[in-house]
């Protein structure tokens, strides 16, 4: 889980046997960003582009098949976990915020964070476990 890919695995993947230019590349990228939101479109698209030698964490935990009947579990557990790490890295955040001085040499401000996010769709028949 969580294994980075290069550009050319990406577009062997999603256009296999295609050429694509790299026009298309970013039109289809901001058209994601529109419907999935800013932030995981940038950070894949970051990847994409500075992967090899600047990667950006990009991490899932996923189950092709699992009883639905857990789902609630799941959901409350997730919900419950997620919570408290987002909370453990406000508080890191917090201590680190503060308006830059523009006097002072290296003021070069950021907009960091981490999102995290639930889904669940059914399974396919026959789905071999992927973690």
């Amino acid at each position: 889980a969580g294994s980075l890919v290069t550009k050319n695995e990406l577009l062997d993947r999603v256009w296999p046997g295609l050429v694509v230019e790299e026009h298309n590349i970013v039109t289809q990228v901001s058209g994601l960003r529109k419907v999935l939101g800013g932030d995981l479109i940038a950070t894949i698209d970051h990847n994409l582009q500075h992967g090899g030698t600047d990667a950006r964490y990009q991490r899932k935990v996923m189950y092709r098949s699992v009883p639905a009947d857990i789902r609630p579990a799941f959901r409350a557990l997730s919900a419950n976990q997620s919570q408290a790490l987002l909370e453990r890295l406000d508080a890191w955040l917090s201590e680190h915020d503060s308006d830059p001085d523009p006097q002072k040499p290296g003021a070069e401000r950021v907009r960091l964070g981490l999102g995290i996010y639930y889904f669940e769709a059914p399974a396919a028949p026959d789905s071999p476990k992927e973690n």
